[in-house]
């Protein structure tokens, strides 16, 4: 009998408006990373390359991505830990590495020994390049200002432009 009242009272509409207790739901807190705190490391196998390089140790920022990699001609403790201190600890305090060998195989061609001299343009080509996932550059997420290319320098854009000296709206077309 009681199974029945109880089933009653669940299933009457006009049972559930006059309750006057409300569902607990219980809390969930989400949690994020801060900015630079978290890295992923990864070390990957490249084919022999110019000077010896063999490696690509590779260290990926979890919240937006940032990327640093070097290339070491051996995979030991002590060259990881020497990129670790270099490149993460005195600069800032992974996702996977196929962001990072797809581009450097693309811009290899077919000199498969060349992948160190093209590891630095494809990680600036990766921060400077607006992501799907945030709809900014890593490097407007990091910085908080875009970056300044050489043609920005040689030609004048909104970025380079001195904006003490523009005072009118025709001075601003003329630009």
């Amino acid at each position: 009998m009681f199974d029945d009242v109880m089933y009653f009272i669940r299933s009457c509409v006009e049972c559930q408006k006059l309750i006057k207790t409300s569902p607990i739901l219980p809390y969930s807190e989400s949690w994020q990373a801060p900015l630079l705190h978290h890295f992923d490391l990864d070390c990957i196998v490249m084919p022999s390359g110019v000077r010896g390089f063999e490696y690509i140790v590779q260290a990926i920022e979890r919240t937006i991505l940032w990327a640093e990699a070097r290339a070491l001609k051996s995979q030991t403790s002590r060259l990881v830990a020497k990129f670790i201190y270099k490149e993460i600890i005195c600069r800032f305090s992974c996702r996977h590495h196929q962001m990072i060998v797809d581009p450097l195989f693309k811009c290899m061609g077919d000199a498969k020994g060349n992948w160190p001299h093209f590891l630095f343009a494809v990680l600036f080509a990766l921060q400077v390049t607006v992501s799907h996932a945030t709809g900014f550059s890593l490097f407007y997420l990091l910085y908080g200002a875009q970056p300044i290319f050489f043609f920005d320098v040689t030609e004048i854009t909104w970025q380079t432009l001195d904006w003490d000296k523009v005072h009118t709206h025709d001075e601003l077309i003329a630009i």
